[in-house]
């Protein structure tokens, strides 16, 4: 603990860690991200956003209900059965021939939870006094050419990380890479 205290107190121009009640603000929870990343996909056609948003809202109420944990999941086979029967209303004409709704929510949910917490970790950094993250990818080939070429870049907390992944990643179906912070004067 203590060289953590001492690590984060000197990076940060000798200031004392960020307390909690000194923390700006939260991310907006999950099921905003996930409807953002419905809205923003290409997968789906205009009808099929409402239609899996629904199912999205649906399926939260039922948790909500406290249902037991048999039925709810039955419930969520039976009401993805019935969006995956609807694929030719919700995908867009571009989206390959037999995929599956679920499957591409599925993916989805994974962008929505990785741009989340891209951001909390942006939060963090800041709340912290830190300055710039690098962007680091996980190395498995599967990567696209702008995160390949910024591999180990830093950028500055202030910008819009997910914006600018946004803008330049072209890696299918969703940015794979991270950020860690820089901790000024300490190198690893």
């Amino acid at each position: 603990m203590g060289f953590f205290k001492t690590l984060l107190g000197r990076s940060a121009g000798n200031r004392a860690p960020a307390t909690p009640s000194a923390i700006a603000t939260e991310p907006p929870s999950f099921d905003a991200y996930l409807e953002a990343a419905v809205r923003a996909s290409a997968d789906f056609t205009a009808e099929g956003k409402e239609l899996i948003a629904e199912h999205l809202r649906r399926r939260k109420e039922r948790e909500r209900a406290d249902l037991p944990p048999k039925a709810n999941r039955a419930a969520h086979r039976a009401e993805d059965d019935a969006l995956d029967a609807e694929a030719a209303r919700i995908l867009s004409p571009g989206v390959k021939a037999g995929s599956r709704v679920t499957t591409l929510m599925g993916v989805l949910f994974v962008e929505a939870a990785t741009t989340r917490s891209r951001d909390k970790t942006i939060q963090s950094c800041r709340d912290l006094g830190l300055t710039h993250v690098t962007l680091m990818i996980p190395q498995t080939g599967e990567e696209c050419a702008w995160c390949v070429a910024n591999d180990g870049a830093k950028f500055p907390v202030k910008d819009d990380i997910n914006a600018l992944l946004r803008k330049n990643c072209t890696c299918t179906p969703s940015p794979k890479c991270f950020f860690n912070a820089v901790v000024e004067g300490f190198d690893a």
